[in-house]
């Protein structure tokens, strides 16, 4: 099974100071860091875009 290579990247943007606040509490909800939560997100919309695959980890679904 061939490695993935893992990269990095920085994204800044700007938004709507009401769509921080809703940010902010959906990431408190999800008791993550904003920034995990929008990484997770654009992972997760790039995936079903199918921009990417889907990450597995080896394990049986």
């Amino acid at each position: 099974m061939a490695k993935s290579k893992r990269f990095e990247a920085r994204i800044t943007f700007c938004i709507p100071h009401e769509l921080g606040e809703k940010l902010y509490a959906a990431a408190d909800r999800s008791m993550s860091s904003v920034s995990d939560f929008c990484r997770r997100a654009i992972v997760e919309k790039l995936q079903r875009d199918g921009a990417i695959p889907p990450v597995t980890d080896g394990r049986a679904e």
